[in-house]
């Protein structure tokens, strides 16, 4: 198996797909940016594709995306400074955990801006010498921040839960958090944060074999997500401070779990034949047609923690085969599983990029579908089939 170990990998640099359009979240909700201004928040994607935000727009005037962020602050930092702020005497605090949320102005619509409670004001720390500010989307009681050196901030957010456990809205935002810290020496800017999605993408695709032999046609009806899978746990990100510039660490989901029944959730088919391939797609029968060695995506891509993320793929498919006397047999609405244990395909999902579109490619052979990245756990579809022709 070790082959197939290594194929994944080059198949998952290879096939990874850079999420969305360049259209950025709406950015700048606020314009108060005077020295004797109160300090003020706005939002937008982080455009570097291997880390954007897998949405169409930044939308918190809608009820999918968040219309409230947490924020962290901190002046002067280091390791003193950072456990007196953060500490549990309200005086001494300057940001922790703060509320900040979303307004529509109803003299101009999707213009609104962010605001908190009690606002501060620049003037009252022109005295600082450096700020620094953490962010998470949508705000959440009992999320942390902890330093053990000053170097190293690890925020927290704890007991997430989603409302499904496959997202299929790819352009839903749950859970955001800052790409970087946004630090600033001079009081009087509007603190703009660019967020990462906290969840994993991922596309059915599916292929031909090499050798097909007796197999003509194949039309893929439905795909199904199955099993087990996670809908709650904690997301944490550590933040590094060298002295001039911060750097960050993967999104982490950790103590993850289902806290429903069995989830299944179908994946719509949907026309997304590109590059010339459109015509595989029939948009009457809502049906792809597999013909070539050439991946072709099932549906739009849908989200999930990736921790745990261990489904059973549903597959419903119409097949035609060549019989010896030259005739052919179609057998319709087959329906087969493939379920996975192996751990390739584990590894393979644990570490998918948040943020990007992760495929799982499913290849056709004559007498078996599998995932390639769980080559030993087949969902045997063709050959020996008791459906009805």
């Amino acid at each position: 198996m070790k082959h197939i170990h290594y194929y994944i990998y080059a198949l998952l640099f290879a096939a990874t797909l850079a999420a969305c359009s360049n259209d950025d979240f709406n950015d700048k909700l606020t314009t108060s940016d005077e020295v004797n201004g109160p300090i003020t928040f706005s939002a937008s994607a982080q455009t570097d594709a291997p880390t954007r935000a897998i949405s169409d727009g930044y939308r918190p005037w809608t009820t999918t995306d968040p219309q409230s962020m947490g924020v962290f602050g901190f002046f002067n930092l280091n390791k003193a400074n950072f456990d007196k702020q953060n500490g549990t005497t309200a005086a001494d605090q300057f940001f922790k955990n703060t509320q900040v949320s979303y307004a529509e102005t109803p003299v101009s619509p999707f213009t609104g801006k962010w605001s908190y409670a009690s606002p501060k004001y620049w003037p009252d720390y022109t005295w600082c010498n450096s700020y620094d500010f953490f962010a998470y989307m949508p705000y959440k009681e009992g999320t942390t921040i902890a330093s053990t050196d000053g170097t190293n901030f690890t925020v927290t957010i704890p007991g997430v839960t989603l409302s499904q456990a496959v997202q299929t809205d790819i352009d839903n935002s749950p859970y955001l958090i800052c790409n970087l810290p946004v630090n600033k020496t001079v009081p009087g800017e509007v603190i703009e944060y660019e967020m990462d999605q906290t969840l994993a993408a991922f596309q059915i695709r599916f292929k031909l074999g090499q050798d097909m032999e007796n197999v003509r046609d194949i039309f893929i009806k439905g795909v199904k997500i199955k099993g087990n899978l996670p809908n709650y746990g904690d997301i944490s990100r550590t933040y590094r401070w060298d002295g001039s510039k911060w750097s960050n660490s993967a999104i982490v989901w950790s103590n993850t779990k289902n806290q429903s029944n069995v989830d299944e959730t179908t994946i719509a088919f949907a026309n997304i034949g590109t590059d010339g391939k459109a015509q595989y797609y029939d948009n009457v029968k809502s049906k792809l047609h597999i013909v070539s060695t050439d991946s072709l995506s099932w549906g739009k891509p849908f989200k999930v923690i990736p921790n745990g993320f261990n489904p059973t793929i549903e597959v419903t498919y119409d097949v035609t085969t060549n019989k010896v006397d030259n005739s052919t047999l179609t057998r319709h609405d087959v329906v087969s599983e493939i379920k996975f244990s192996n751990g390739f395909f584990k590894t393979y999902t644990e570490a998918a990029q948040t943020g990007k579109i992760n495929p799982i490619l499913i290849n056709i052979v004559p007498s078996y579908l599998y995932v390639l990245a769980d080559d030993d756990q087949k969902g045997y579809l063709i050959v020996n089939q008791t459906a009805a022709p």
